[in-house]
């Protein structure tokens, strides 16, 4: 059977003009024109917080919310695209949810698969942008067991400005994360990085080898089973930073056997919030990951 997809949100773009639905359909290729009318329809559209019609005009940043569309099971191919979920998407930038266990781009040449390769396929005008052949428009990293929110974009001009905001600091970057162990208050990990080997890094590396400055803030948010939910707020991207900076603290991810953490079914790591100022509009966008229930459900709601 079908599954009906949370929300999603687009911005429009500022050159929107003429009716909402032929817009949408521009914006939304992998939408069939039938499932928005029937969407409309069943007024799980709405333009500006209101329930409208297909026939609304569409006008420059306004915000549209569509509710119920339903997905298609996965067919057995390698394509992932049924299983990436748009969270945002204009005609500048676009942010996805990344599943766990999949990668954010191929890890070999020619390796099928990705979320780069889904979002490629969502949005083909992505093709050439940025500097990776094989991850266009791509303009972080997850690892391939974390899921959440990537940030792609649409244009080179998009990509040379979000990828100055990363290098200067600028794009809000929060996860949350299942960790061992009892965790109460909050503070901040200031400890340097360094790559103990091609897949494993250090905290507080000898200086024989190259370090990284990394900071994480962290503020616990529940307890329960020996087990806490943390909020993570990554002020560097090193890797494997919040893995190893959770395990530098006693507390490792679960699921993270690599860095000491016990057994799981998944990684307890999600990136649930990206925030970052749009390339074009020059508007402050703050996205929130619809579906981090897969790691905060590691963590009962309940005090320990």
């Amino acid at each position: 059977m079908p599954a009906t997809t949370p929300s999603r949100e687009i911005v429009l773009p500022e050159n929107a003009s003429g009716r909402l639905d032929s817009l949408l359909a521009r914006l939304l290729p992998k939408v069939s024109r039938r499932e928005l009318k029937a969407a409309f329809r069943a007024g799980k559209v709405r333009l500006d917080g209101r329930a409208c019609r297909g026939s609304a005009s569409a006008s420059p940043g306004a915000t549209v919310e569509i509710s119920g569309l339903q997905e298609a099971p996965q067919a057995p191919t390698r394509s992932v695209s049924r299983q990436v979920y748009v969270v945002h998407a204009d005609e500048h930038v676009v942010v996805v949810e990344k599943p766990a266990n999949i990668p954010a781009y191929p890890l070999t040449y020619g390796e099928g698969g990705s979320v780069s390769e889904a979002v490629l396929d969502l949005f083909p005008d992505m093709n050439g942008v940025g500097d990776q052949r094989n991850a266009p428009g791509l303009c972080h990293r997850l690892d391939v067991e974390t899921s959440g929110l990537l940030l792609f974009a649409r244009s080179s001009f998009a990509f040379e400005e979000i990828r100055r905001q990363f290098q200067e600091k600028k794009v809000e970057k929060i996860y949350i994360a299942a960790v061992f162990g009892l965790l109460r208050g909050e503070g901040v990990i200031d400890v340097p990085l360094g790559r103990r080997s091609a897949k494993r890094m250090v905290a507080g590396p000898p200086e024989t080898l190259r370090q990284w400055p990394a900071l994480t803030r962290w503020r616990a948010l529940r307890r329960a089973d020996n087990r806490s939910l943390v909020e993570l707020n990554l002020q560097t991207g090193v890797t494997h930073q919040a893995r190893v900076h959770l395990a530098f603290l006693g507390h490792p991810v679960l699921g993270d056997e690599k860095y000491g953490g016990p057994p799981a079914e998944r990684l307890g790591l999600h990136a649930s919030r990206l925030g970052f100022i749009h390339p074009v509009t020059k508007r402050s966008l703050s996205l929130h990951s619809p579906r981090d229930e897969s790691v905060s459900g590691m963590v009962p709601a309940r005090a320990d």
